[in-house]
């Protein structure tokens, strides 16, 4: 059962049509012809028992006296009489003991005989003075009675049959008629894919189906001005992201791009490898990588510098500005390089000028420190007060000379705990004393 609804579900509309048409004249038209074959049936049969009955009636005295007189060869007679009447199959007058007195069919219903009543044959009473003195039964021929209505259960039957092949006529008809114009609609649709304008289609009939024709047309015109609007739209803003220089990129909520405009080609990348890839294929450091995929699961603002992949193979920096716009991201990245080298310049000049003031410093404090060996250099003997005076300068010189390396070395940091507690107390303990 489930298998045939499946079947059924899946069956096209000609066929759900013509199955309807049957069932619907099959359910009015059998129902109509046998409840008109058993009325034609009882028709029949209350006409054959009126004739009887009338007719009995009309000889009610003949009968009255056939019974008391017992006149048997006269109730055969009658009684062959009333078998000839057509429907009828069998007649037996009986007196009121159930005693046969004549029978239409003697060789099986003695005269003499107790008649034994049967559910089969109808009775009418004969009475005399209001007593019933005998009774008349007879039995309807049923064969009579079906060589009448058989012709019109024939007739019947065909008229079903006819009806019924113009039901599933009808439904194949009116099936191919709704898959022509169904296949109308699907080619106004077609052609709304392939980029042209639907042409309306005019169907005689004015039913649902036209209504739903018409609907399917205003709605692609509709959609086709939407998509024209939408494309200028987009090609105007891509225009407009293509003339810009810094990567303006459209991201979701996994950061996987799905536009970005062709400032992405100075740095060795083209717009159909980027798309559908992750953004930190941009990103050089995983430090920024990982600000920027903590920025995008908390759906929040992010800003910095970041390191640019170049596949030129020169170093990039940029400011990274990564913005939430509805259900995406609007990620930006400005080229700072000419920026961060100026930066390198400017930090190196200052270098530099430390530099040359050291070195100004530097050669000022050498020149005092060995002015004194210049000047004992011209002495021929050194006494006890110049010696002292060479190791003098002589340590100087050295001091100068290792705080400058102590200077130009880089300090290594050597990192421990400590208690904030006790550093507060020694901090409080150093200004506590007497002599500050």
């Amino acid at each position: 059962m489930k298998a045939f609804a499946e079947r059924l579900r899946k069956a096209s509309i000609g066929l759900k049509l013509s199955l309807t048409f049957v069932f619907v004249i099959a359910l009015c038209s059998l129902p109509m012809s046998l409840l008109t074959i058993n009325y034609l049936s009882n028709k029949l049969k209350q006409h054959v028992m009126n004739t009887i009955e009338e007719s009995v009636r009309s000889q009610k005295d003949e009968f009255i006296e056939l019974i008391l007189m017992e006149n048997y060869w006269r109730a055969f007679n009658k009684i062959e009489a009333l078998s000839q009447i057509p429907g009828v199959k069998e007649v037996v007058l009986v007196d009121a003991n159930n005693r046969i007195i004549a029978s239409s069919k003697p060789e099986e219903k003695v005269v003499g005989r107790s008649f034994s009543n049967n559910p089969d044959y109808l009775k009418i009473p004969i009475e005399s003075y209001s007593y019933t003195i005998g009774y008349l039964y007879y039995q309807i021929r049923r064969e009579y009675i079906d060589g009448i209505v058989s012709p019109l259960r024939f007739i019947t039957l065909a008229f079903t049959f006819f009806f019924t092949l113009v039901g599933i006529l009808l439904g194949v008809f009116v099936s191919l008629k709704i898959n022509e114009r169904l296949r109308q609609v699907r080619e106004m649709i077609e052609e709304s894919k392939r980029g042209g304008m639907p042409t309306k289609k005019d169907f005689w009939e004015r039913d649902e189906l036209t209504e739903l024709a018409d609907f399917v047309h205003k709605s692609l015109s509709d959609l086709k001005g939407i998509f024209s609007n939408l494309e200028f739209t987009r090609n105007f803003y891509e225009s407009l992201f293509n003339t810009l220089q810094e990567i303006v990129l459209i991201l979701d909520e996994a950061g996987t791009i799905y536009f970005c405009n062709k400032a992405v080609e100075n740095y060795g990348f083209s717009v159909e490898n980027l798309l559908r890839r992750k953004v930190g294929v941009l990103l050089e450091g995983p430090k920024e990588r990982r600000e920027v995929r903590e920025s995008l699961r908390q759906k929040r603002t992010y800003t910095g510098v970041v390191k640019l992949r170049n596949k030129k193979g020169e170093e990039s920096y940029a400011l990274a500005v990564l913005v939430p716009w509805v259900d995406a991201f609007i990620f930006t990245l400005k080229d700072i390089t000419e920026l961060k080298r100026s930066e390198e310049l400017v930090k190196r000049m200052e270098v530099f000028s430390l530099l040359g003031e050291m070195s100004a410093y530097l050669a000022h404090e050498l020149k005092n420190a060995t002015l004194p060996l210049k000047l004992l250099s011209e002495v021929s003997e050194w006494n006890e007060d110049d010696i002292k005076v060479v190791r003098a300068s002589i340590e100087r010189v050295d001091k100068i000379v290792s705080s400058f390396l102590q200077f130009a070395r880089p300090v290594e940091e050597e990192k421990r705990e400590f208690s904030s507690w006790q550093l507060v107390e020694d901090v409080v303990a150093f200004y506590s004393l007497p002599d500050l």
